[in-house]
């Protein structure tokens, strides 16, 4: 379901519907595609932090303490090239996947056969 596009677009609509879609990092995808000498790239990024990884952000996902030091160094020393910055939310993202496909997967199922 996750790795198929359609099959993310329709788990989101299902998440937006349960008031859990601060819970995926789907603006990380769009770090994907940015060329890593995008001058704006650093910004996106931190927009990206401050929004759904600080801690005290009010749609803060729920990931562990090292992976939140390590998304920060990241941002506090960028590669020379920024390579590193666009994957710098991929592990945190996975986590968010796996915690919404075992929690609300169940849900999406159940209400699809409904």
């Amino acid at each position: 379901l996750i790795r198929d596009r359609e099959g993310r677009l329709q788990f989101t609509k299902f998440l937006e519907s349960e008031y859990s879609e601060e819970n995926i990092l789907w603006a990380v995808e769009e770090l994907h595609a940015v060329d890593p000498s995008d001058v704006h790239l650093l910004d996106t990024v931190h927009e990206i932090y401050s929004k759904f990884v600080a801690a005290d952000s009010s749609l803060a996902i729920n990931i562990d303490h090292d992976t939140r030091a390590e998304i920060l160094e990241h941002i506090e020393r960028p590669s020379r090239n920024n390579a590193n910055v666009l994957h710098i939310f991929d592990k945190a993202q996975a986590h968010v996947y796996r915690w919404e496909f075992r929690h609300s997967l169940g849900s999406l199922c159940n209400t699809s056969s409904s």
